[in-house]
């Protein structure tokens, strides 16, 4: 069967069994899809935006909705910033080989800090640090969803990690990281990212199984 209607059938059943909206998120969303796009609709984003959408992502919003029914708080319309400005245009400045460690941006900071041995106005600094440090990281994405408190799904659309499923978490002091394929131990796609989610909210409510607590135990940090 095909990724689509794969797709398609599970939310289906999902809707059918969550009569309760029981499963986190789904009180908002309530299983409804928004209208599809139409292929000059996305075609004109994709031209302001000087970027072609991943091919499952585009065929997502073009045969079954742009946004409504989906992971945790429900799948963002396409172009939904979250309120933060992403520059499309511009590559995505990681890969799957490379993430944004807060913590460790935080350490070179205060290794900064001390060599210049400054006291005065130490709060601006740290701040410039940092954004020096990690230079511009809000190219070549769009947002998926979020769970809520800062912690978000994104879908790579420009540079070398297009078409792959990243974790944003800059308001907890996380960082930006790949979601991880259980199945191909590779960087995770749009319909699986979406499909685990499915898989795990059907079994919570067929089996009792637990569902799916955040895509954040699906990363992999390599340490030294």
């Amino acid at each position: 069967m095909m990724s689509l209607e794969r797709i398609r059938q599970k939310l289906n059943i999902l809707k059918e069994l969550d009569t309760g909206l029981d499963i986190f998120g789904s009180g908002l969303h309530k299983y409804i899809l928004n209208p599809v796009l139409t292929d000059g609709q996305i075609t004109a984003f994709e031209e302001k935006n000087s970027i072609r959408l991943p091919g499952a992502y585009r065929e997502y919003l073009l045969h079954i909705g742009n946004g409504g029914a989906g992971p945790f708080y429900g799948l963002y319309q396409l172009g939904h910033g979250d309120g933060i400005e992403v520059n499309l245009s511009k590559p995505f400045p990681f890969s799957s080989g490379e993430c944004l460690k807060v913590f460790d941006v935080y350490e070179q900071v205060e290794e900064k800090l001390a060599a210049l041995n400054i006291e005065d106005e130490a709060d601006e600094m740290q701040e410039k640090l940092f954004n020096e440090i990690t230079g511009d990281i809000n190219c070549g994405f769009v947002f998926l969803c979020t769970e809520g408190c800062g912690m978000n799904s994104i879908l790579i659309v420009n540079g070398e990690a297009a078409g792959t499923v990243w974790y944003y978490d800059m308001a907890n002091d996380a960082g930006v990281f790949p979601l991880m394929s259980p199945t191909t131990k590779g960087p995770m796609a749009f319909y699986e990212w979406f499909e685990i989610w499915l898989d795990s909210s059907i079994g919570s409510i067929k089996n009792g199984t637990n569902t799916i607590n955040g895509y954040a135990g699906y990363i992999i940090v390599e340490e030294p």
